[in-house]
């Protein structure tokens, strides 16, 4: 492990933010396979699917579907994943690396609508001190 760490440690990484269109592009920075740990998706009351990211086609992100109580929407759980891009330079020819980063969706939640939003589906709930 500490290989891996030290190998990763000493490439150059500009601290500048990255073009565009920030993707891994080679087969070498897609090695590592993705997966949840927990097949919650089909358990949770906010259900999703799992589909390739448009960031990595091997890491999936989650889709939210609807909520089953229409009082209720569904929202993603989004974590922030970095990674590295390489950068040539044209006239040298050397590498150095770019951190980028990505908002991954890992899963979903059913939260309150606004208030505008209930209304329209005549939505009420009880406050917690009257239960």
């Amino acid at each position: 492990m500490s290989c891996i760490l030290g190998l990763v440690c000493a490439l150059p990484v500009h601290p500048e933010v990255c073009d565009r269109g920030c993707h891994p592009t080679t087969t070498q920075q897609r090695h590592l396979q993705f997966s949840h740990v927990l097949e919650l998706q089909n358990k949770s009351i906010a259900p999703w699917t799992l589909k390739p990211s448009h960031f990595d086609k091997h890491i999936p992100e989650a889709y939210c579907h609807e909520c089953p109580d229409p009082c209720l929407k569904s929202e993603a759980i989004q974590v922030q994943v970095y990674f590295t891009q390489p950068k040539r330079n044209l006239t040298t020819g050397s590498v150095t690396y770019c951190l980028c980063t990505y908002k991954l969706a890992v899963g979903c939640t059913c939260v309150r609508r606004s208030a505008a939003e209930m209304s329209s589906r005549s939505c009420t709930f009880r406050s917690q001190e009257s239960s």
